[in-house]
């Protein structure tokens, strides 16, 4: 394991035992050395900041984040033209997971729609057809719809 990996998993334990400015500041210095070492990390391995943030209750700082992702990228990003929206189809369904939690729920629908229409869009650009057909069949829309309609549980 790299240093990163090993500062990952500390970040993972300190959240765990509830002590999130620890796991906040040790996610902090693991994307710094993910930074230096080149090595790429998906896309959840940043959307964990946003996420300690808002159970912090920092939920601007959050929010920023999660922007941040989307316009900025994050270390060592693949910039592949068909990845990128599948990059943002992800973070967008963790912004949909944030308004729930938040209670806003209305909004969340949004962030929802966001998400898989970035999938749908990465599966043009990497000319996946068969499957970009099954993401926009009115089934497959009208199940989406449904879900993100359904209230979530307390």
């Amino acid at each position: 394991m790299n240093n990163a990996d090993n500062l990952l998993k500390k970040a993972t334990e300190f959240q765990k035992k509830g002590e999130m400015e620890k796991a906040i500041r040790l996610l902090r210095q693991a994307y710094t050395e993910i930074e230096r070492s080149k090595i790429i990390y998906p896309v959840q391995t940043f959307l964990r900041l946003p996420m300690y943030l808002q159970e912090h209750r920092k939920t601007d700082e959050a929010w920023g984040e999660f922007n941040r992702l989307i316009m900025e990228g994050y270390p060592n990003q693949m910039k592949d033209p068909g990845l990128i929206p599948m990059d943002h189809s992800i973070i967008y369904d963790k912004m949909r997971l944030f308004l729930q939690r938040e209670g806003k729920n209305d909004l969340a629908v949004r962030f929802g729609i966001f998400s898989h229409i970035y999938w749908a869009i990465g599966l043009h650009k990497q000319a996946r057809r068969r499957e970009l057909e099954e993401q926009l069949s009115s089934e497959a829309l009208r199940e989406l719809v449904q879900k993100l309609l359904k209230k979530p549980k307390s």
